[in-house]
């Protein structure tokens, strides 16, 4: 299994850093307006997803920015559960307005003047807003290298080619190059359900590496750890990173790697409408 390791992250590419969340692409008062599937699509044209509230603090933002139009929000039909698009996460977190939601509406959206959401036909039309969370901690016990496997299998770069472990994956474990990395994944690892996060950093020949390939250059890491011991991101105290022993299950990081691509230069360019809806 070493050797595998060993090979999948000769395979990469330099990581390029910043795990903090992206801008939004908001389109809204210029008459654009999709149903919620088209909205989606748009939005993964660029790289990104519909907007996902998971809490107070991203809800407050969302309002804060004059957020209106779909978000993220679905389901399959009335007796389904809620989730959020992108990696089908069940939704934990709701702000409806009262009556909602409604049987046999079964995505939702924001009127601009209403801080809930509300249900809809998920053919009728709105404006949306796209975001790209670099970050995602994934709230599920597993050994590094199932984690590893696990994020690559998130989503793939090309839909139309296979995954493989080795290529075609835009997710893989974070790498947390800059202090600035380190400080966002801290303050995302308090919702964590383990005591520490995995990263993607792994000691392989007496070094310690990210899945990008990067040397891991954090003074306070033991330089010749026994083989089989991986880094955690603890969510208490003052330490930079731990080591433990890579077969042991916890939450971890995964990382989206960056795709830079306006809205303007896909085929995915909005035609204007001038029907009602948000």
């Amino acid at each position: 299994m070493h050797m595998v390791i060993l090979f999948l992250l000769q395979l990469l590419p330099t990581a390029e850093g910043g795990v903090r969340t992206k801008s939004f692409v908001f389109l809204w008062d210029s008459g654009y307006k999709y149903n919620w599937q088209k909205a989606q699509e748009c939005c993964r044209s660029i790289g990104q997803e519909l907007i996902t509230t998971r809490d107070d603090i991203e809800n407050e933002k969302f309002n804060h920015d004059k957020g209106q139009g779909w978000n993220g929000l679905h389901r399959e039909n009335s007796a389904s559960k809620w989730e959020w698009s992108g990696r089908d996460e069940e939704a934990k977190f709701f702000d409806w307005e009262d009556g909602d939601p409604v049987d046999g509406k079964d995505c939702a959206f924001k009127n601009p003047h209403e801080h809930g959401q509300r249900s809809d036909l998920c053919d009728c039309l709105h404006s949306f807003k796209c975001h790209k969370e670099m970050l995602v901690l994934v709230k599920e016990k597993k050994t590094w290298e199932e984690a590893l496997m696990h994020c690559r299998a998130l989503e793939a770069k090309d839909p139309n080619k296979p995954f493989t472990p080795y290529q075609n994956y835009k997710y893989d474990l974070a790498t947390l190059i800059t202090e600035d990395d380190q400080e966002f994944a801290r303050e995302t690892t308090q919702s964590a359900t383990t005591d520490e996060v995995w990263t993607g950093m792994r000691c392989l020949a007496g070094y310690w590496l990210w899945v990008g390939g990067e040397e891991v250059m954090y003074e306070n890491i033991n330089r010749f750890p026994s083989r089989g011991f991986c880094g955690t991101l603890p969510t208490t105290g003052n330490d930079s990173y731990e080591i433990r022993p890579c077969n042991e299950k916890r939450n971890f990081f995964c990382y989206r790697k960056s795709e830079e691509q306006e809205l303007s230069e896909t085929s995915c360019a909005p035609k204007p409408h001038t029907g009602s809806g948000a």
